[in-house]
């Protein structure tokens, strides 16, 4: 179980026994949403960029600029044309937006 908090910390539970397992400090930045990309990563928005975080190093290793919007969701999917991607919105009703690695596509 995993939830995140403005004060930018992301916190790692254990589901069955809601034990603290890690507690990733992203500091200096609100947090208000989050994504488990994988056992590896997780995606964090954050005013109006994403990032990139390691669980095992609690590291940021990339920060996804350009968004002009505060992300206050994100979702990881499979899309049909561009694989795995993610979605995400803004606060106030910009719609969903799909982000794609332009680097691949």
């Amino acid at each position: 179980m995993i939830e995140s908090c403005e004060n930018g910390n992301i916190s790692i539970y254990n589901f069955h026994s809601a034990a603290l397992l890690k507690r990733i400090n992203v500091g200096g930045y609100s947090l208000s949403c989050f994504c488990l990309w994988n056992n590896e990563l997780i995606l964090a928005g954050s005013r109006n960029i994403i990032k990139l975080i390691e669980i095992k190093s609690e590291k940021i290793i990339k920060d996804l600029n350009g968004f002009n919007i505060k992300v206050v969701y994100i979702a990881k999917i499979n899309h049909p044309k561009y694989g795995e991607s993610f979605i995400y919105q803004g606060w106030h009703n910009e719609g969903i937006k799909l982000w794609v690695n332009k680097k691949d596509h």
